[in-house]
């Protein structure tokens, strides 16, 4: 091997030579663990956050020395926040070799819920203006992560105007409205169910008829003023709206500790404000004709505002849309409320959606026969609008007219086609002796008196026929 060793002396000077360059000399890589000033800072991906707040939480600031460490936990700030679903960053030297820039890359969570806060010392303006300055990302809505409730949660129970609080704060996500979730932040002890309520105030309405219709909602319930005044709104209020008492409200609620039962008795006072009447009655509802809307609707201006009659009039409404396909309307109505005057004027209007149109039919249970004469009775031929209520009616026209002897059931199935807005129907007819009818029939034969002038006349076992006198 020793021959080798010339031709590796002689080569090696060759690998000390400079490699040839073109153009300007490569600026050097800044070392990860070296301090260089940073020189740019830019956010992307953000939608609900600013990239101010979100710089500001990365505790990075354009001109401090920073390493690789730096942004690592800038990271980890803004990772643990639970604001983000994915957080990134891209760093390296800047244009001119004299620093770093940087670009955070973010995928923030979608999905926000606002917040309550329940039965807690501080009041509730003092709690989200101490929260803002603890959570700057949030504001009125947070995104329901573990991080951020639980990281919420703590930090109230620390709050020093908290200091009368005996338990933890927790926090869970909760339904006070059909629809709608929101965060809710409570110590961690359960409320006390509500046992018994009471009604004070009223002049127009019995307490009996109050206390019936929230006791059917609201007893054996974990007492929530807010939840309360919830169904106050969805059980009360409705019951004043038909007496025309638009402006009821409910200014105190208390609850106290019931005598008999374990739970409270909820005390609500009710002012029932004034009267106030009809002023005018209009239509805004599309393919209906204005007069066919107040026809139909049987409103009398000058007269008390009963919005129990209002509701009558929408499903009336409702229910010609239905005749004319309009299978997803809705139909509600606009108050101008006139407090001066004491009137309110009505708007109808309907959300109409798509018209649904008669698809396929099919008829089962018939023979080749009886199947002809049934579709030549059906009206609603394919293309035309969709009357909801037409198969019912239908297949009741049938059973009443007699069409077929020993017809003992009818029924339909209909499949609603969303993307074309078609409904397909099937027919269904089962025929057979209805026994149990006949039973039915002969008990009551043999139950019926005598014909006149015949009595009956029972010895023994025997049962003799004869004429009366």
């Amino acid at each position: 091997m020793r021959w080798c060793v010339p031709i590796l002396l002689l080569l090696s000077p060759c690998f000390a030579q400079p490699a040839a360059r073109k153009g300007p000399a490569p600026k050097p890589a800044a070392p990860a663990t070296q301090s260089w000033p940073l020189v740019s800072l830019k956010v992307t991906g953000n939608q609900i956050s600013s990239t101010a707040q979100i710089l500001a939480l990365t505790g990075l600031r354009v001109g401090q020395p920073v390493t690789k460490a730096d942004f690592d936990a800038a990271r980890a700030k803004l990772s643990d926040s639970g604001a983000f679903e994915s957080v990134g960053f891209q760093f390296g030297p800047a244009a001119d070799g004299k620093g770093y820039s940087g670009v955070v890359e973010v995928v923030e969570v979608q999905q926000l819920y606002p917040y309550r806060l329940e039965d807690l010392p501080a009041g509730d303006r003092q709690l989200r203006a101490f929260l803002a300055e603890r959570e700057p990302l949030f504001h009125d809505k947070i995104p329901a992560t573990k991080e951020v409730i639980d990281r919420m949660a703590a930090e109230l129970t620390a709050y020093p105007g908290n200091a009368g609080l005996k338990d933890t704060v927790t926090a869970r996500v909760v339904a006070d409205k059909p629809g709608e979730l929101s965060v809710l932040f409570r110590p961690g002890t359960a409320p006390p169910a509500i046992a018994e309520v009471e009604f004070s105030g009223m002049k127009d309405v019995p307490a009996g008829r109050l206390q019936q219709a929230l006791s059917a909602v609201v007893i054996g319930v974990p007492y929530r003023e807010a939840a309360l005044r919830q169904l106050l709104d969805t059980s009360i209020r409705p019951v004043y709206d038909g007496r025309g008492h638009l402006k009821v409200s409910f200014p105190r609620v208390e609850a106290v500790p019931a005598k008999d039962v374990d739970g409270v008795r909820v005390k609500i006072e009710v002012e029932e404000g004034p009267v106030y009447k009809l002023a005018s009655v209009k239509s805004a509802v599309p393919e209906l004709s204005a007069k066919q809307v107040l026809k139909m609707a049987d409103l009398k201006v000058g007269e008390i505002a009963n919005f129990d009659a209002v509701a009558v009039a929408i499903d009336r409404i409702q229910k010609e849309l239905r005749k004319d396909g309009y299978m997803r309307s809705r139909t509600t109505t606009e108050r101008v409320v006139h407090d001066a005057e004491k009137t309110v004027d009505i708007t109808f209007t309907s959300e109409l959606g798509p018209q649904f149109l008669m698809g396929k039919l099919t008829v089962q249970g018939l023979d080749v026969t009886t199947e002809p004469a049934i579709r030549k009775l059906w009206s609603m031929t394919p293309g035309k609008p969709f009357n909801a209520d037409y198969p019912q009616m239908f297949l009741d026209r049938v059973k009443e007219d007699g069409y077929f002897d020993y017809l003992l059931d009818t029924r339909f199935d209909q499949t609603v086609n969303e993307k074309n807005s078609t409904v397909d129907i099937v027919l269904y007819f089962k025929g057979g002796r209805d026994l149990k009818k006949e039973k039915e029939e002969e008990r009551r034969k043999r139950e019926e008196p005598p014909p006149f002038g015949i009595a009956l006349e029972e010895r023994g076992e025997a049962a003799i026929f004869k004429k009366s006198r």
